[in-house]
Parts: structure tokens; sequence; C-alpha cells
């Protein structure tokens, strides 16, 4: 039994799929072939510059950007669209067709080539529609190969996926490493009744098994990326992501991770850095970046990490998203020492009513005092924020405007993201709580195409108590005007912030 696991565009370029290299050392433990594939590495930067290469202008489809676009363009194709059913996007369609179907007669080529009898595609976001075009290619390339999707997006869009395509066979809403060797036992006898979270088909219905999580993160093993060119990733010097915990313990208003991870489990500091220790040992690796939605969920845990890291004097970089909270001067400096060069912080919000809305757990005199002291550190600081979320107010978008202003010496970047209404988070299981007069689509020119089948809902919450045209200006001026880029300081190496 061979598996192959692909990783698709359109992805990041400076990281190697965590999820599929521990896959990968998942299966090659249980002594199973395994290959790993990241085609995405190859093809994305050649796929985002066909709008370039054949001149085509958005125009009015600008706002949704080039993956969006993209990614509706080719779910229309899956589905076998006529070209009048395109809609908006038949003009770029026509451009890009020709293109798209080469490129993707190339990447399945790659597949085919490993000669697989699973072929495994990791979803995340738009990934999604790629990996769909590439199951069809393969099972009309290759009848018996069995495709399962898996990841994350798979809880959101699992079911209807299976519920369209019958080219994917199986989908997975398990966490991969308790269902994937036991999916690949299982197929030698058609039992499928107790692998983990699996999605198949029995006598024409589809079954849903329950999902298994994995109790003792400790246990799950280092990363392999054998497979890979790193020298690929970000220019030669790859940033490598780890996992200290999975899920959250917070429960913002606006996220569904706790329906994605309900159980929040985390590794010890100590395990953390031998994987580190041993990434940088056999990959050369020398920045990383957390993928937990908080490093400091542990006081306790985080000054062990550092201590643990100046203790062994890795000489990596590090750089993790963090809670507003939690975090003095004392521990600020350790995470220094320990070369902690960022931290992205989810402030969302410069009111206090609003923050409470969000249940952030933390306010606004809080955040103001994490940032100063995490930048007196010596720490690159960034915040994300949230405009339009449904309560609030003129009055708390312009507190949100003054907090930057107020503190635009400590922040070297600032993400700022339009509300959107994620399936499954609070305000989507409760909108009336929280003011949602009306629900409409996100992009209006669509009816079951990408959003349909994406994670995001694919609608958005319309706030009524903001004006569109003061919401617009503000928001404009919060990502162009004030928000300064941390490049233009002085003293800090773009490195650094790796």
């Amino acid at each position: 039994m061979k598996v192959t696991l692909v990783n698709t565009p359109i992805f990041s370029t400076k990281t190697p799929p965590l999820a599929l290299g521990i896959l990968t050392a998942v299966l090659k433990k249980e002594a199973i072939n395994v290959k790993l594939l990241d085609l995405n590495i190859k093809y994305c930067k050649e796929i985002m510059e066909l709008f370039n290469k054949r001149k085509i202008s958005l125009g009015k489809l600008r706002r949704f950007g080039k993956e969006y676009v993209l990614n509706s363009i080719i779910m229309l194709m899956v589905l076998d669209k006529k070209e009048e059913e395109y809609g908006v996007f038949k003009k770029v369609y026509k451009k890009i067709k020709d293109d798209l179907e080469g490129l993707f007669g190339e990447m399945c080529d790659e597949i085919l080539a490993t000669s697989p009898d699973v072929v495994g595609f990791s979803v995340l976001a738009f990934q999604l529609s790629f990996s769909l075009m590439l199951a069809k290619l393969i099972k009309e390339r290759r009848p018996n190969c069995k495709v399962i999707l898996g990841g994350a997006d798979m809880l959101f869009s699992g079911n209807k996926i299976m519920e369209t395509f019958d080219f994917v066979d199986f989908v997975s809403k398990n966490e991969g490493e308790n269902m994937l060797p036991a999916f690949v036992r299982a197929l030698k006898y058609g039992n499928y009744e107790k692998v983990p979270g699996l999605l198949f088909r029995k006598k024409g219905r589809i079954i849903e098994n329950p999902r298994k999580f994995v109790k003792d993160l400790n246990k799950v093993p280092f990363p392999n990326y054998d497979d890979l060119d790193l020298m690929l990733y970000n220019g030669g010097e790859p940033i490598f992501f780890i996992e200290g915990s999975r899920g959250c313990l917070y429960r913002c208003a606006f996220c569904s991770h706790p329906f994605v991870s309900p159980k929040f489990r985390h590794k010890s500091a100590k395990r953390v850095v031998d994987e580190m220790e041993y990434l940088q040992r056999r990959y050369g690796a020398n920045y990383f970046f957390f993928s937990d939605s908080s490093i400091n969920f542990d006081k306790g845990f985080l000054r062990e990490l550092a201590e643990e890291l100046i203790k062994r004097d890795l000489k990596v970089r590090w750089c993790a998203t963090a809670k507003p909270l939690g975090i003095d001067e004392e521990l600020a400096k350790l995470l220094r020492k320990s070369n902690c060069t960022s931290l992205q912080f989810g402030v969302e919000t410069g009111s206090d009513r609003v923050m409470k809305d969000m249940n952030k757990g933390t306010t606004v005199k809080i955040a103001e005092k994490t940032l100063r002291t995490v930048h007196k550190a010596g720490i690159v600081v960034g915040i994300y924020l949230i405009v339009s979320f449904p309560t609030e107010r003129l009055i708390d978008l312009l507190k949100t405007f003054l907090f930057v202003l107020r503190n635009r010496k400590f922040i070297y970047l600032t993400s700022v993201a339009y509300f959107q209404l994620v399936m499954f988070s609070p305000v989507y299981n409760n909108p009336t709580k929280y003011g949602i007069k009306k629900v409409e689509r996100l992009c209006p020119y669509q009816r079951n195409v990408f959003d349909d089948f994406f994670f995001v809902k694919g609608h958005e919450a319309r706030n009524e108590l903001i004006p569109k045209r003061a919401l617009r200006k503000l928001f404009e001026l919060l990502s162009n005007v004030i928000l300064t880029s941390w490049t233009k300081k002085k003293g800090v190496d773009v490195k650094s912030y790796y």
C-alpha cells in the first residue's frame, strides 16, 4: 500500500506543511510506504502570476482578491459549468482557462508518478478547489486510486463535499495521527466503521464515524520533511511551524476554534524544545512560528519554554500569536533572552464594551500595558484588529482608531480585517444576541459555488450601527495611514520578525 500526501496551492511558500510532515512521520513509524508532495511550493507563484501574464484587471472583483476569484473559477470548472454560467468571472476564466488546465495536468502527472494507491489532500481555505480539481483528474485517469480529503476545514464542508462529488472517496474530520494509520489498515478489508472521524459511503448512504482526539500530544512524532527541498521555502531560509498546543482555552465570540478542537491540550515545554532542536539538527531550522492560537495559554509553560531555550542555547529565532494579557516585564525580558523576536496579539478592538461582547477576557488597559511591556523588552509587536463586529458602533471604531494612534510607537505590524460570520462561532450560533438583523452573501455574484464549501460560511453579518461610508473611510485610515510598517522602523531587521 502506497500513500501520497499532497499539499496543494494556494498556501504560504515560507514554511513546509507541518500537518503533512507529522502524518508522514506517523505513517513511516507504522512502516507504511508514504510520499510527501508539496505542489504549492512549485506552482503557487506561477498560478498567481497568471493575472499579470494575461494582463487581467479584476475591476469590481478586486475587493474579493485574486485568490477568491481564482478559486471560484476553479470550483466552477470542477462543477463542469458551461462558459455562460461563469457570470462575472467569465472574462477572467476565458483568459486563464488553458493555463489552468495545463497546470492541473502537470500537477496530476506529478501525483500519479508516485504510483499511489491512496492520495490524501490536506485542505485549508483556498486549497479546497485545487484539491477537488486534482481529485477529479486522478479518479478519471486512475479510478482504483482512493482519494481522501482531510484538515480542519472538513469539519465545516466535509459532508457537503461527500454529497456533491463522487470522485472524493473519503473525508476525514479527525486529527490525522490516529485516523490515517487506521484508515490505511481498513482499506485492506473495506471495514471503515472503526476509523475515527471518517466519512465514507455504504449502500448509498454517507456514514460519519465519531471523532477521537489525540490524548497525549507529547507522543506525536516529530515532522518528517525528507521528501522536500527546504531550500525552496522563504528564499532558502524556511520558517518552521512548531506546535505547542491544540485547541484554545478562550471562547471569543467570533471564532469557531472551540468547535474545531473542543478539548484543549498542550505539550510539555521540554518536548517542544526537543522538537525545535531536532529540526535544527536535521534540517538546519533557525526560524520558528508557533501554530498555537495563543502561546501564553499558561504562564508557567511560557516561562519554562524560554528557560529551556536559553539553557540549550539553540540560537533559533521564534515568534507566536498571543492574548494581550499575562506578560509582565520579567517574563517579557526572559522571552527576549530566549530569542523570541515577535509576538502578534489579538487585540481586535480599542473599545472595552466591544471587547466584552467579543468575550476577549481582557481589557483595553491590560492590552495596552502588555503591548508596551513586550515592546520595551525588545520584542517586535504586532496586533490583529477586527472592524464592524455586529455590536460595534461608530464611537467604538473611533476608540480603536485612537488606540492605534496612542500606541503607534510600540506597534510594528497591524492586520485589520472586516468581521466575518464564521460557522459554529458563538455569533453564528446565536446571532440575535449580537443584534444581527439580517445576513447576506459575502459574494452576491455566486450561488452554491465556492462559498458553500468554504469554512467561512460565505456570509457577512451586516452591521447597521455604523454608516457604510464612515466605516470604509476609517478602515482605509487604519489600513493605510496610521498603521506603520515595522520594516520602516530604525534598528529592526526584516528577518527579526521571524
